[in-house]
């Protein structure tokens, strides 16, 4: 067997397989330009082995690949792969290939190397299915689906379901309407059998076709051995297309049939959420934990759900149970000490936060413990506690950056909020969000140069960033006379997104300063309906009233003064005006 000298580097081993892309530009001497004729074998009862010992040739070949990988030639690596497992007879080098190719989204090289990992090791279902996945990427359905049908033999003779496999096959492919041809193909062959027109279903699913997979299951309901199963699947099929009343019937008339089924009740459960009905999809995840006691994801969800419904001391006491049953427990942690946050306990959330060690919520609590701290008056100690998180967790550093500069923001210290900026764009230069940032602030310090700059610099790296354009022509309306320019950067804005309420505000506003009344008051109204934001009710009040509309005015800045009784733009309008 082929000496294996494990060092491929970890962007190899994570490759995924969804995204191959066609290449458009493949030079002589890439892995593309390996053609051959297509190896497409059945399924044999065992695999073929060469075995002509080592070479040097061999020994090379191998070290070669390896170097170039590290070096990151994987052009030359991907070749010298193909030579080992031709070479030895063994599929590693072969797969290696396969994997490369993929990374490099270079789909014939990537077809070239998966004939070679099947005709090696046709028993390995990896390489049929990646077989699958890549004869369906290049549009050469017969191929495909006879890698198909042999996921479904070797499946089979090892005692699994062949059929999920060849559901899992397809659905890694990104034409998933081909993957249901394929699947249609097999249920002609294999008709008399329910695992095969369940396939049907759950791959007319993955292509959107709601309306055949829920034909196809009505057909399947009175004969497929997991009724429950498939009264749950149906439920979702019903919920895609739009019928929840229709979904919630399907699972309540099962659940008369069969009432401790878990699977149909946590379907209930779910979907209830899925439609905002969350007292009543607390009740059911109730019942299901009755059943099922002890399951840490139950408890979990029921934890999450009682805090929603604000029963603090319930959530919690689900929340600290699954955390006992060892599931979620970063994640129950961090909420039960939101709860705290909620409730006012500030010392209690601290206390909780402070125990979240690992995973996406130490951030997260990281960055609310430091929060609390600024709004209790210790901003010294918030930012430290950042400080440290971005020297724990480097690879998150830009998020960490943005929270402390939102809390900087929020207690209105914007040179410090500057001083951050300048400092994590010297680390992260030309860093998008960074950027933004930076300008927004500029725009609040009356620094007009620096956010044009910043903001030019983002639309030079992507002149679709429609927020970009937006600021710039807001804030050029706003505290410049350079209107017409700012409503050309606004106007783009709107084409990119026209139902956005904050562009929508943008242009009500330039439209005002234009001295268009009229045409303001039609976007604002349109961006307050979307959005009943506070700074937009400023800006429709203010034109209502030079509009000679006062008595309206008044009643828009009421309601929102209701909503956001401290609001320091619309406060500033209504005194403007002496109101």
């Amino acid at each position: 067997m082929l000496l294996r000298l494990s060092i491929l580097l970890p962007l190899l081993l994570l490759v995924g397989c969804a995204d191959v892309l066609h290449r458009p530009d493949v030079a002589p001497d890439s892995p593309a330009a390996v053609e051959k004729k297509p190896v497409v074998l059945p399924y044999q009862p065992s695999p073929v082995v060469l075995d002509g010992g080592l070479t040097e040739e061999l020994v090379y070949a191998t070290l070669a690949a390896e170097v170039a990988v590290q070096r990151g030639d994987l052009h030359a690596a991907y070749l010298h792969y193909l030579e080992t497992a031709r070479a030895s007879g063994d599929a590693y080098g072969a797969e290696q290939a396969v994997r490369i190719s993929i990374y490099l989204k270079d789909l014939k090289g990537a077809i070239a190397a998966v004939e070679e990992w099947v005709r090696l090791s046709p028993n390995h279902l990896p390489g049929r299915t990646l077989a699958v996945m890549l004869y369906a990427q290049d549009k050469r359905q017969d191929l495909a689906f006879e890698q198909l049908q042999a996921v479904v033999k070797i499946s089979e003779a090892q005692g699994e379901d062949g059929f999920m496999r060849a559901v899992a096959a397809v659905s890694q492919a990104e034409n998933h309407g081909l993957g249901l041809v394929l699947i249609r193909r097999l249920v002609a062959e294999y008709g008399t059998d329910h695992r095969a027109r369940y396939a049907l279903v759950l791959a007319a699913v993955g292509a959107g076709e709601y309306e055949e997979a829920e034909v196809e299951a009505r057909r399947l309901l009175d004969s497929y051995p997991d009724r429950s199963k498939l009264q749950a699947l149906l439920s979702s099929i019903l919920h895609s297309r739009g019928d929840d009343k229709g979904a919630i019937q399907m699972l309540e008339s099962a659940l008369e049939e069969s009432p401790e089924s878990r699977t149909l009740l946590t379907a209930y459960a779910r979907l209830l959420m899925e439609v905002d009905e969350l007292g009543s999809a607390y009740e059911q995840f109730q019942r299901i934990e009755r059943l099922a006691e002890g399951d840490g994801d139950v408890l979990y969800t029921l934890g999450i759900l009682a805090l929603e419904l604000e029963h603090w001391g319930d959530g919690r006491n689900y929340l600290q149970k699954a955390i006992t049953s060892g599931k979620r427990v970063d994640e129950a942690t961090y909420y039960i000490g939101y709860s705290y946050e909620l409730e006012g306990d500030i010392d209690e959330a601290l206390e909780w936060y402070g125990q979240v060690n690992n995973g996406e919520q130490r951030i997260e609590a990281r960055i609310r413990s430091a929060t609390i701290m600024a709004r209790e008056g210790d901003m010294e100690g918030a930012r430290e506690l950042l400080r440290k998180l971005r020297q724990l967790m480097p690879h998150r550093a830009v998020d960490i950056y943005m929270a402390e500069g939102a809390i900087l923001r929020g207690r209105e210290m914007h040179e410090q909020e500057m001083a951050l900026y300048n400092q994590a764009l010297q680390e992260f230069p030309d860093n998008a969000e960074l950027l933004y940032a930076r300008a927004l602030n500029a725009a609040v310090m009356g620094q007009i140069d620096m956010l044009e700059a910043d903001l030019l610099e983002i639309l030079m790296q992507n002149p679709s960033h429609a927020d970009a354009m937006n600021a710039l022509g807001y804030t050029l309306a706003d505290q410049t006379d350079r209107l017409q320019e700012a409503l050309g950067y606004i106007q783009q804005a709107l084409v990119l997104k026209p139902d956005a309420p904050a562009i929508l505000d943008s242009m009500g506003w330039v439209q005002y300063r234009l001295g268009n009344y009229e045409e303001s008051l039609r976007y604002l109204q349109r961006a307050m309906e979307l959005m009943p934001d506070a700074e937009i009710a400023a800006h429709l009040g203010e034109v209502l009233w030079v509009a000679g509309e006062e008595e309206e005015a008044r009643r828009v800045w009421q309601e929102a003064l209701d909503r956001n009784p401290h609001s320091k733009p619309l406060q500033k309008t209504i005194e403007r005006f002496g109101q």
